[in-house]
């Protein structure tokens, strides 16, 4: 990680008494959401010693999430929906913010609109306001155009998932870029798990498995997906599409399937808070996103030992393999060529690599959970 003071004596830890932070997930706390999937890893990677931290969105949270905070000594908070009714959400979180004695403010969200969480904390002079941006677009481009400076002007710290995701909300202004990093070793490919995987979704050991996780939205791309699929049929009739994922689209993704006559191939497999053995079950993986900050769901495949074929237009931060090909997304054919042509290959093999790949890179959790926890102190 960049920009940061690293400059202090590994005995300090003892030193800091209790420093309470507030994680909020502008985007809602849920088992499958990216945001809370990046700010988790870090949970669970750091040191906690001398330190209350909390999480704040604005649902109610899965009762799986509740245990793990539960066990940990934290707690979350649901506040008021954050985008029908903004000023609610101010108040309410204003409140939580005094009342907890919070020394640390933590914000995860993709635009300019965090100026709505960052106004509160601003307001009770919290020590530290962090704003950590995840995209680098967002569905909010006026809003976020009158704010940025606002935003911006509020924080004390601004993060960035890659380079591209900090030019894009911070402009010339200091940043630090903290890498989505994911724990390696959890993705290992595992050829148990692919077996029983397969075998619960009634996937031949024979198959040809594409897949992708990812919410079903427009950004994720999975119609385009599905026409690439239809062409690989025709080429690989033992292809099999495995989706795991949910979302906003799922219907018009079910409609597409039906239309193109490919249900027999399909596997919609929801979402899934542990992904591991979906990818050990796949053989290619599919990332036809039309924008990313630093796709989590990218180097999880990797550590997976998967060969993998994404937008070429992403960021190149979060490739670590030279399993990974980037294509163009106005080429259907191209798609369809290179992944039909895709050699076996030894995937524990492939996996080990990646994982070493991606600590070299600062790309896996244990190094980058210590960089945050410096920040917070």
């Amino acid at each position: 990680m960049s920009g940061i003071d690293r400059d202090r004596r590994a005995g300090e830890w003892g030193s800091y008494i209790m420093r309470k932070v507030l994680i909020i997930i502008t985007t809602g706390f849920i088992t499958w959401g990216g945001l809370t999937t990046v700010a988790l890893n870090y949970y669970r990677a750091m040191d906690k010693t001398g330190f209350k931290i909390d999480f704040a969105a604005d649902n109610e949270a899965e009762q799986s999430l509740l245990e793990e905070l539960g066990r940990n000594g934290s707690a979350y908070i649901q506040l008021p929906n954050r985008e029908k009714h903004t000023v609610k959400y101010m108040a309410a979180l204003y409140k939580q913010l005094k009342q907890g004695g919070y020394d640390v403010v933590h914000i995860h969200g993709n635009s300019a609109t965090m100026a709505f969480d960052l106004f509160p904390a601003r307001l009770l002079k919290i020590e530290k306001r962090i704003v950590h941006v995840h995209n680098v677009r967002n569905n909010h481009r006026l809003l976020h155009d009158i704010l940025k400076q606002t935003m911006n002007s509020w924080a004390d710290i601004r993060l960035a998932v890659s380079d591209e995701a900090g030019h894009y909300l911070y402009g010339k202004r200091k940043y630090a870029v903290l890498n989505n990093a994911v724990d390696g070793e959890c993705y290992r490919f595992d050829q148990k798990k692919r077996a029983e995987c397969r075998k619960d979704w009634n996937i031949p050991d024979s198959a040809y498995v594409i897949g992708t996780v990812g919410k079903m939205n427009p950004q994720k791309n999975q119609l385009f997906l599905l026409d690439i699929f239809y062409e690989i049929l025709k080429k690989r009739p033992e292809s099999k599409l495995l989706i795991v994922g949910d979302g906003e689209l799922r219907d018009k993704i079910k409609n597409r399937i039906k239309m193109l006559g490919i249900d027999d191939s399909c596997i919609l497999a929801g979402m899934q808070s542990d992904v591991t053995a979906f990818l050990s079950a796949m053989d290619i993986f599919v990332f036809p996103s039309i924008f990313e900050g630093l796709s989590l769901a990218l180097l999880e495949a990797q550590a997976s030992g998967l060969k993998c074929f994404y937008t070429d237009s992403l960021t190149k931060r979060g490739i670590v393999t030279k399993g990974c090909h980037g294509l163009k997304l106005e080429h259907v054919e191209e798609w369809v060529k290179e992944i039909v042509k895709a050699e076996k290959y030894d995937r524990m093999k492939s996996s080990e690599e990646a994982i070493k790949r991606m600590t070299e890179a600062g790309l896996n959790i244990p190094y980058e959970a210590d960089q945050l926890r410096w920040l917070y102190l």
